[in-house]
C-alpha cells in the first residue's frame, strides 16, 4: 500500500476528522499465476459444470493470458466446449481482458485494485452476457446474466473459481 496524503478535515458542529492515511491497493499480478478451479451454474435452468482457468503472466510486458475450460452444457452448445484463451495487460491498479473466442464472442473484463470484477461477452446465439463480481488473490466470484438479442434476460448465473 502507498500513502499518498495526510490531512485534516473540518467538518460541522465543530468536530474535525483527521485523515493520516488514504492507501491505494496494488494489484499481484504475477502472484495470481497458476492454476485456479471451481465452478458454474446457470441458476435459471439448474444446470452447472466444472470450471478451470491457467493464467499466465509476463511481468517484464505487463501481459497475461487466460486459458478457461468449462465442463458441461455451456450456452446450451453441447457438453465441454474447448477451451478458450483471453488475452490482456495489466497495471499495478487495472487488469484489462480483451480478445474474441469461438465460444464467448468479443470479450471485455476487467478487475480493478479493490477487487471488482465487471465484463461483457457476446456468444453466437445471444445478445450479450454482463458479468460482476469480485477478486481476491485466492477468489474468483461472479455472477452473471446471459441477454437474448432482444434484450430479455435468458439466464442468470454464478461462475466461481478457486487458486490452486
Amino acid at each position: 500500500m502507498k500513502t499518498l496524503f495526510k490531512a485534516i478535515v473540518p467538518l460541522s458542529f465543530g468536530f474535525i476528522l483527521t485523515l493520516s492515511q488514504c492507501s491505494v491497493l496494488k494489484l499481484d499480478v504475477p502472484g495470481a499465476a497458476g492454476t485456479w478451479s471451481g465452478t458454474w451454474n446457470n441458476t435459471t435452468f439448474n444446470s452447472t459444470g466444472s470450471a478451470t482457468m491457467v493464467l499466465t503472466v509476463d511481468s517484464a510486458a505487463k501481459t497475461l493470458s487466460t486459458v478457461t475450460t468449462l465442463g458441461g452444457n455451456v450456452f446450451g452448445q453441447g457438453n465441454n466446449p474447448p477451451a478458450q484463451t483471453v488475452t490482456g495487460t495489466y497495471t499495478d491498479s487495472l487488469i484489462t481482458l480483451s480478445s474474441t473466442t469461438a465460444l464467448f464472442g468479443a470479450v471485455t473484463l476487467t478487475i480493478d485494485n479493490m477487487g471488482k470484477i465487471s465484463g461483457t461477452a457476446h456468444p453466437s446465439g445471444f445478445d450479450s452476457v454482463s458479468v460482476s463480481g469480485t477478486a481476491s488473490p485466492t477468489k474468483l466470484d461472479m455472477t452473471y446474466t446471459i441477454y437474448q438479442p432482444a434484450g430479455t434476460v435468458y439466464a442468470t448465473g454464478t461462475l466461481t473459481f478457486t487458486k490452486q
